[in-house]
């Protein structure tokens, strides 16, 4: 699976290595763990990561992408993990959904 991190009015030093860690550790596994072989040498997920100085949040945006499931799922939280677990359980029940009517 490709991963690819965008950001948006953030310095990406100061996130990035954060937020990767965050998502490598055990967190992905799980939407892993829903796809074949086949399914996951295709997919691709894209995390745009913006923030919003005004408010102190963050607006996290996954973007998954398989041959046949395109998913989308949008969260914003004022703490960076947070909007990302939350975001990810949203993919997560999307897929499963998809999985199930299949």
């Amino acid at each position: 699976m490709q991963i690819r991190f965008s950001y948006h009015n953030l310095e990406k030093a100061k996130c990035q290595p954060n937020i990767e860690e965050y998502a490598n550790e055990n967190k992905l596994k799980a939407l892993q763990k829903l796809l074949t072989k086949d399914e996951l040498k295709e997919a691709d997920l894209y995390l745009r990561i913006e923030y919003f100085v005004r408010h102190n949040s963050y607006a996290l945006t996954f973007r998954f992408k398989t041959v046949k499931i395109s998913l989308v799922a949008k969260e914003v939280s004022h703490t960076l993990t947070k909007a990302f677990d939350i975001t990810l359980e949203k993919i997560i029940n999307q897929l499963r959904k998809k999985k199930a009517k299949n």
